[in-house]
């Protein structure tokens, strides 16, 4: 087989890999790549890719020895930055951070290169979009991956962006659990952020992890309008991804015959909008944190719109409900000390025999729809073992708190609220 030959088969087998991974269907990506593996054991983008295959198998054993043969192979990143910031996250420490570090580098280098490229591009006159791509592809073997990919300038910037803020968002985290109590902690983390602000100003991720920050220093106010701002980010980018969804299928349903390009674009769409249901319950996380439970209520909403089936949003939407409810009951003002209240609340008294009068009836009602949302899911083999058993047993006693679990109307799920306690015991 020629070398052309070679590179166009491994390309088709990495797409059908990462297709498979984006449909959930991990095994057949490991299948597949088992099944060429002779062909590229020494390829570091092939065994970054089966690294990859094995991580969403949960098999992190395997999937480090096939990613640090993967570093081995390509040191400085020129091939792919990927398996750098995977092995990173599951090193942690000191040596995680330094293998996230290599692929942080990396892309500010390209990054660095290609608005140096544009830029002397723009000071010569020279507008031609086919010849700056064409510079970049020249530079190495990633950045022609990127170019093949995404086609022009702004994509494959913004791209680089991205993964820029994924590497750093990842470091932070090192710092701020592995390596807290090191001296420089605080430091590396407000240099960290303070690069991912001068990349992207606008990334409503970056705000939620600053707020993150200022939680841990204590700045509690500034941690609260970072939270607004992150979420009204959030909200705007979730109104745009939606807008051109619409668009774009408008386009799909004009045409007689789909385009093979509009459908790509629909695809990407989605992959995107998904990808923003982890950053939301983070974000959710912190309101709830903070006090802000009206707000953490308004973001589960929006992660239930990407995801019916998010039995997490479901169970912080109950949670922040309830506190909610606690708050009320007992006489709690919303300016009073959050972190009192946060430290406290499972000591304070609930009751779930009100009337329609009681100022918290409608949120102790919302608490139980949400949390019985989340046990009809549970009773779900597939979610339900994906599922951790400290979460479920964390439902199931919310639920008994706030009066059990409640149908809502038309329910076809099969579960019969006269006997819920009874399925809890089973599922214990």
């Amino acid at each position: 087989m020629s070398q052309i030959d070679n590179e166009e088969l491994l390309g088709s087998i990495i797409v059908e890999s990462s297709n498979y991974i984006s449909q959930s269907e991990p095994e057949k990506s490991l299948e597949l790549l088992l099944n060429n593996f002779n062909n590229f054991e020494n390829n570091a983008i092939f065994l970054q890719t089966l690294g990859e295959a094995y991580l969403e198998l949960g098999d992190v054993e395997k999937a480090y020895d096939f990613l640090i043969k993967a570093c081995e192979l390509d040191p400085t990143g020129s091939k792919s930055v990927e398996k750098f910031f995977y092995l990173g996250q599951i090193i942690g420490g000191l040596d995680g951070l330094n293998s996230l570090k290599v692929g942080v580098e990396k892309l500010m280098s390209q990054l660095n290169f290609i608005d140096e490229l544009k830029s002397k591009h723009s000071n010569n006159n020279n507008n031609n979009e086919q010849e700056l791509i064409l510079e970049i592809s020249n530079q190495d073997e990633s950045l022609k991956l990127l170019v093949n990919a995404y086609h022009n300038f702004n994509n494959i910037r913004k791209y680089l962006i991205k993964k820029l803020n994924q590497g750093i968002f990842s470091m932070i985290e090192i710092w701020m659990t592995d390596l807290c109590m090191e001296e420089n902690a605080e430091i590396e983390c407000e240099n960290l952020i303070n690069l991912s602000i001068k990349l992207d100003n606008k990334n409503p991720e970056t705000l939620s992890i600053l707020s993150s920050i200022r939680i841990s220093q204590q700045r509690s106010n500034d941690a609260k309008e970072l939270i607004c701002e992150s979420w009204e980010l959030f909200k705007l980018k979730l109104n745009n991804l939606k807008s051109a969804s619409s668009k774009t299928n408008d386009i799909i349903q004009d045409n007689e015959e789909e385009e093979d390009d509009e459908e790509d674009d629909i695809n990407d769409i989605n992959l995107e909008t998904m990808e923003l249901i982890q950053p939301l319950i983070t974000l959710t996380k912190y309101a709830i944190e903070l006090g802000l439970f009206e707000i953490a209520i308004e973001i589960t909403g929006s992660i239930q719109n990407i995801d019916e089936n998010s039995i997490e949003s479901y169970y912080l939407e109950g949670f922040a409900n309830y506190l909610i409810v606690k708050r009320i009951q007992n006489n709690i003002s919303k300016d009073e000390d959050y972190l009192n209240f946060n430290l406290n609340f499972e000591n304070l008294p609930i009751n779930n025999k009100i009337n329609e009068n009681d100022d918290s009836f409608e949120f102790l009602k919302e608490s139980r729809l949400s949390l019985s949302n989340a046990f009809k899911l549970l009773q779900i083999d597939s979610i339900s073992n994906e599922t951790d058993p400290e979460l479920k047993e964390t439902i199931n006693n919310l639920l008994k708190q706030v009066g059990g679990f409640i149908l809502k109307e038309k329910d076809t799920s099969g579960i019969n609220e006269n006997n819920w306690e009874d399925q809890i015991e089973l599922d214990d």
